[in-house]
């Protein structure tokens, strides 16, 4: 348990630590079903380290247990997981049939949370390949499954691959939307995401925001972070065209004025913290951009809340928006 909270935390050197000792006991046990999960989990945070080599490692020796228990679940995790390394390290066709290998075993045993995390996987495969359509569908049907099941943190992902896939198709104002929720969505239940997520993320969003510009960027994503994930899906059958940038943001390299008061106390360096955020940023973004640590962040943060007297980054992003801070 200890090592599924800090997984969820994004704290992998912790995560690490307590699945290593759970593996040491799991052998001096002499307990295969035991060690082959701890190898899959193990498996999984250093994937998410970028540990490629090692993390195929551990799969390997996690997928041989498996075998040797006849244990077709454990089989078919390790095999998405060494997927989703081949797909890492740029191998898309290796990735494709591991992970279809994967999908097909868990389907004999009526897996449904390894059909849903193969099925994501997949949509991963397809984005890579440039085959947007199908790595929507394949996100769509991920998405599906999961309404049966209590997995968010799944759903999630799947929001904001969606999101990925609908800036690369040219829907920059649908992909800030699927983000946004995936935003609020983490934030309820403490999620952070996922390195390995981050490096699809991070790139397109900045693309995202460059093409809406700073206002209809924090705009959808402020309504992004009201709705819930059923409303924002519907929205994707529609053709969203925000107001063009142009009108609504100064030009490039250009800032408007700060005003001489800033609202409720706030100092000039909380207002750059509160502006960032409104347009989205998340707190190791805002932490780089200001050069400054993200526990500084949080601080300002707490401090910002007090003062304007909110409890959350989506009213905190109403607070800004409301008195035109972005």
């Amino acid at each position: 348990m200890s090592a599924y909270i800090a997984l969820n935390q994004g704290n992998y050197p912790e995560a690490r630590h307590f699945i290593e000792q759970g593996l040491a006991c799991f052998k001096e046990a002499h307990d295969s079903w035991g060690m082959a999960s701890a190898l899959q989990y193990l498996g999984r945070v250093m994937l998410e380290q970028g540990d490629f080599a090692l993390a195929h490692t551990k799969l390997e020796e996690s997928g041989a247990i498996s075998i040797e228990l006849g244990y077709k679940n454990g089989i078919a995790f390790a095999l998405g997981l060494k997927g989703h390394v081949a797909l890492r390290l740029g191998d898309t066709a290796t990735a494709r049939s591991l992970i279809e290998e994967s999908l097909a075993l868990h389907r004999e045993v009526g897996q449904q949370s390894g059909m849903a995390e193969s099925l994501f996987l997949l949509a991963k495969v397809s984005q890579a390949e440039g085959n947007y359509a199908a790595a929507r569908t394949l996100y769509e049907k991920c998405l599906a499954l999961l309404e049966k099941l209590n997995e968010q943190d799944l759903q999630i992902r799947c929001l904001s691959g969606l999101g990925v896939v609908a800036m690369e198709e040219g829907r920059p104002a649908s992909a800030v939307l699927l983000w946004s929720v995936a935003a609020q969505m983490r934030e309820a239940q403490g999620i952070l995401m996922p390195p390995l997520d981050r490096t699809d993320y991070e790139p397109a969003e900045t693309s995202a925001r460059t093409l809406l510009g700073a206002k209809t960027f924090a705009s959808l994503w402020a309504q992004g972070y009201t709705m819930t994930p059923e409303q924002v899906l519907a929205l994707q059958e529609q053709d969203i065209t925000p107001t063009p940038p142009s009108s609504l943001s100064p030009p490039a390299g250009v800032k408007p004025p700060p005003p001489t008061n800033y609202p409720n106390g706030l100092t000039a360096r909380e207002v750059e913290v509160l502006r960032l955020l409104a347009q989205g940023w998340t707190d190791h973004q805002i932490a780089e951009r200001l050069v400054i640590s993200p526990r500084t962040v949080n601080k300002h943060l707490t401090t910002i809340y007090s003062k304007i007297r909110v409890p959350s980054r989506s009213a905190a992003t109403r607070y800004a928006i409301e008195r035109k801070l972005v």
